[in-house]
Order: C-alpha cells, then structure tokens, then sequence
C-alpha cells in the first residue's frame, strides 16, 4: 500500500496451486481499453483460446493463452469489472473463429422464491433458449418483474410455473429445466422447501418440462426408483463455479451441435441421449442426512430410528437426497425404470493424483502432474474413460493406471457426504 500510495487495497484468496495471493490496486488514471485494440496485436498463428486481458501497468497490451492455464482466478471488489473482463473473454474467442469453430447455448439459472399451498417454496429452474432474440425478450419480461442483474443467479417472487408459462410466450422451443432436483433447500423435490411431486409445482405444464436435472448428490440409478420421473430425461448438468469443475457432470449426445438437434434428443430422451457422466453421488454434500456442526452423518435408516433428531444436540437433522428420494419412491426395483440410460460415475483426475500424492488436489505438486497428463494423454474425461490402462502402465504410471481401473470397475472407498459437507471417495485405503 505504501509502493503504491494508496490505503484502498483488497486482498483476494489465495490462488489455487500456487503459493501467491491476489491483490486489487484502484487505478485513479483510468483509461478505455478498447478490445479490438488488444486483439490486433494477436499474431494470427496464436493459439485459438489466446484471449484479451487489457492493459498491463505500463499500458502494454496484455493477452494469455487459457490452455496454458489449469486455474484462473477472475476477482475483484464488487463494479471493479469480474463480469465485464468474462464477457471480452468470450468475445475474444468467438471474434477470432468462425461459428463452425466455437458453439454454445443460451443458458440461464433463476431462484424462484415464494408461497404455495400454504408454505414458501425456494425452487432453482434452468432455462435454455434457442437464440438471442429469445433471450433478449425473455430478458425484458424479466427485467419488469425484479432485479436480474444483481446477481449471477436472479432471484425472483415468482412462481415457477409463472415463469415456465412466461418463457412459453417468448419461444416455444425453450427448454425449461428443474435444477438439481433434490437439493434440501433450493430445489422442486428438495426435504426444506420443495414439493413431493413435479406437478405439484408445475401443475397443467409438468409435461412440457425439456427434463430435469439430477444434481450431484444423486445419479441415474438413484432416481429410477421414482415412477413419476420416468416420462424425464434425467440429466447430469454441471456447476460453473470454477472452469475446471466444467464437466465433472456432463451428458452424452449423438446429435449435431445444434440448439434444435440437442432439444430434442433431451425432451425425446431417445438414442440420440446417450447417456450421462457424473462423480460418485456419496460425493455430493447433501447425499446422506445429518448435521455439521456436530460433524454427525446418518444414514434414512438410522435418521429414522433417531426421529430425525441429532444425537449430539437433539436439533432436527437436515434430510439429505437418499432419504427423500425413499420417501417419494414407489419401486423398489429399480429396473422397472423404462428406457434407462448408461451413467459412468467418475472422480475427477486431480483428487486421483492428490490421493497418489498424498496431498490437496489443489495442491501446486497436483497442478503440475495434471498438466503433464493432459499434455500426454489429451482431455480428462478421455484419460479416466477411454485411454488403455496397458498405455498409462506403459509409461510408468502403474499406480495411476490401478486407480482408474478401481474407479471403472467401482473398487472405490466411500464416506458419503452430508449437510453441505462434501464426501470423499477413494480408491486405496489411507494405510
């Protein structure tokens, strides 16, 4: 602060894999940096994820290269520019390719908060839409009803069938989506908050739902025990908290890249949805009941013989995916389930290296062996699902190679997570 003659700087959290913080220096000599300024220094034979950063502190144009780039901490106080310094990402890819190069679709999630039947319903619903013109009407239906830009999740009064009925008039090929459905507190299905069945919340409309999206704590299997999903093309969408988190939860299609194509393969569910991708359901922090601070996990059963009470404390326990999905089962088969789909459950490649390692999967030791394995063997999810086991043993990583195949074949160590606390899964014991 001294250096720089100011007393207004904030310091950020620390930056992952590296032994660094970050640090927020205000600028009282501002200049406009205008983006095609910086993008004409790019050499054309750049790589295609080479990106506009702005001025350096000497007024340099500065760009990076994002595959170079295993984490990327965007932050900063709130106005100082997060959101605008994403959107000249995108558009520094997007003006330096042709459309056949870079695709992706119109997405949106809202927290809808409000009363029916007597109680208050917190249910988040996903929203794709099929194009700008779309976007930018639902965007001004919107914006009329409340605040959409004070968050990256608007939150909304609004019943959720109101807003379904309210995307229907903007485009009918919309596809609206109930997120991670039995999430405790903010879903449609969730034990706090949510509803015992979809048409409960979307009534006349439930039908036209493009699927529903399972979240974390649950996979395919867990929500064939429920009849009244099985007219649903259930989907293992992924959270963008964090770039590399992308696709830990993904779907298969066999479709063309096509907004269209992909609606309809997921409202049909036929076999151009192939199947999904997801890490281990125990992993997610809701999957079994119990209470954190108490550092208490249970199982239905034991939350059952306890009447949901804390043996610690004696607080209500809060109720995790497992015991509400048996709650609202009607099967116990679960193979009665029609058209059921392929699911691969997978952990992602750094906690596998963080437990060969014996450190974080955060860890900077981490970071670079990951680096080094993509650079080897390609993509993450090719390396944990395709790549041969003989190949990776070939290259002297044998520990590497058992791990995956304990992950594939589901040799793996569970303690299941539990009232946001996420679990763990590993595939050799700690001894």
């Amino acid at each position: 602060a001294y250096a720089c003659g100011t007393g207004d700087i904030t310091m950020l959290a620390p930056v992952p894999g590296e032994s660094a913080i970050g640090a927020v220096i205000p600028n009282a000599d501002r200049d406009v940096v205008l983006l095609g300024d910086i993008l004409a220094t790019v050499p054309e034979d750049a790589h295609p994820l080479t990106v506009a950063m702005g001025c350096d502190s000497e007024g340099a144009p500065a760009t990076v290269n994002l595959a170079e780039m295993p984490h990327m901490l965007v932050a900063g106080a709130t106005g100082a520019g997060k959101t605008t310094w994403v959107h000249a990402a995108i558009l520094s890819l997007i003006t330096r390719t042709t459309p056949g190069e870079v695709r992706f679709m119109l997405t949106c999630e809202i927290s809808n908060i409000y009363k029916k039947g007597g109680q208050v319903r917190k249910v988040h619903n996903l929203l794709c839409l099929p194009d700008f013109a779309a976007a930018a009407a639902l965007q001004g239906k919107l914006d009329a009803i409340g605040n959409i830009t004070s968050d990256g999740r608007p939150i909304l009064g609004l019943d959720s069938k109101d807003l379904f009925e309210l995307c229907l008039t903007v485009s009918d090929r919309v596809m609206f989506i109930p997120a991670h459905i039995w999430t405790p507190w903010f879903s449609v299905l969730g034990a706090k908050s949510g509803f015992d069945t979809l048409a409960d919340c979307y009534e006349e409309l439930t039908p036209l739902l493009a699927g529903v999206e399972m979240g974390l704590s649950t996979d395919p299997a867990v929500n064939w025990m429920c009849s009244f999903l099985d007219d649903f093309t259930l989907l293992a969408n992924s959270d963008a908290h964090s770039p590399e988190k992308l696709g830990r939860n993904a779907n298969l299609l066999a479709t063309e890249l096509c907004y269209p194509a992909i609606r309809d393969a997921i409202a049909s569910g036929d076999e151009r949805f192939v199947g999904t991708i997801s890490f281990f359901p125990q992993e997610g922090k809701y999957h079994f009941d119990g209470h954190r601070k108490c550092g208490v996990c249970l199982d239905p059963v034991e939350t059952l013989r306890l009447n949901g009470r804390c043996p610690q404390c004696g607080k209500q326990v809060t109720v995790g995916v497992a015991n509400r999905v048996v709650e609202l089962s009607a099967r116990t088969d679960i193979l009665q389930r029609p058209n059921r789909k392929p699911c691969h459950s997978l952990i992602p490649l750094k906690e596998i290296l963080g437990e060969l390692l014996g450190v974080g999967a955060n860890s900077r030791k981490v970071s670079e062996v990951y680096r080094t394995q993509i650079l080897r063997w390609g993509p993450e999810l090719s390396i944990l699902m395709d790549q041969p086991l003989e190949a990776i043993e070939g290259e002297g990583d044998a520990l590497l190679a058992e791990a995956i195949r304990r992950m594939r074949v589901g040799e793996i160590l569970i303690q299941e997570g539990y009232d946001g606390e996420y679990g763990s899964i590993r595939v050799f014991d700690a001894g």
